[in-house]
């Protein structure tokens, strides 16, 4: 065999190693999609909530302030009847739950579900919400003539199905 004959056979031996290693070499290639889901699926619910309100001599608002939403437990409730004094609707001074909070203690298990914070109207978006029930939870301002700001705290059961909106006002 001559030279040359010799250097085209081992290239061709190179070559074809090559070419069998990038065979076996795997490539990452993106996982498949999802599986649609099954049946029809349900958009959260919204709840749409304002807290501009006048009455009792005064008027007030959550503008620039803050709202959380609590999921309905029976641990929650029992806080919220100590701290509020009703499960249903009530308002309170801030520094009245305040001073109950601390006799009560710190409470793990009580983080917001979601929190927004109020627009200059006094209005809040809660959304993509799973159906139940919950507790709306609304630091407010309240001015009555003749007296300073004082700070309130207004807590109102809600509970919205899968895909509702609801619109809900708080008053003191």
């Amino acid at each position: 065999m001559s030279e040359t004959q010799s250097s085209i056979t081992r290239l061709a031996a190179a070559l074809a190693l090559t070419l069998g290693l990038a065979a076996c070499a795997t490539t990452e290639q993106a996982p498949p999609p999802p599986a649609p889901p099954s049946g029809p699926v349900a958009a959260g619910a919204t709840i749409l909530g304002a807290t501009d309100f006048e009455g009792e001599g005064g008027h007030g608002s959550c503008s620039g302030l803050s709202v959380a939403l609590m999921a309905d437990s029976p641990r929650f409730r029992r806080r919220a009847e100590a701290l509020y004094g009703s499960l249903e609707h009530a308002s309170q001074p801030v520094a009245v739950v305040k001073a109950r909070a601390a006799a009560l203690g710190p409470e793990d298990a009580t983080a917001p579900v979601q929190t927004a914070q109020c627009n200059a109207r006094g209005e809040f978006i809660l959304n993509g919400l799973p159906g139940g029930g919950y507790y709306l939870i609304a630091h407010v301002w309240i001015l009555r003539p003749g007296e300073s700001r004082s700070d309130h705290v207004i807590l109102q059961r809600v509970s919205v199905r899968d895909g509702q909106t609801k619109d809900v006002r708080l008053t003191p």
